[in-house]
């Protein structure tokens, strides 16, 4: 792999099945987050959503959540599928 070639972009919803593709091969089924929580952190927070291409190729993503610093954290915030609009 040329490390020149990689490219990063924020994610959009029409790469939706290209981030379901790595999550399915990465992870567990019982842990796989299913397209809708995807969606709804695009469209909530779309720069913290990124994706990695090589050669055009999604090959990789990153999705991060901005959380209250002074607000007690919560383990409802780590579960499965949970809303970052919450």
């Amino acid at each position: 792999m040329e490390v020149n070639k990689l490219k990063y972009r924020n994610a959009g919803l029409e790469d939706i099945p290209s981030i379901i593709e790595i999550e399915h091969a990465a992870f567990s089924e019982v842990i796989c987050e299913r397209e809708e929580v995807f969606a709804e952190r695009i469209k909530v927070f779309p720069e913290g959503f990124r994706l990695m291409e090589y050669e055009g190729r999604v090959i990789g993503y990153i999705s991060s959540e901005i959380w209250n610093a002074g607000h007690p954290m919560s383990e409802e915030w780590f579960r499965l599928g949970h809303s970052i609009q919450d």
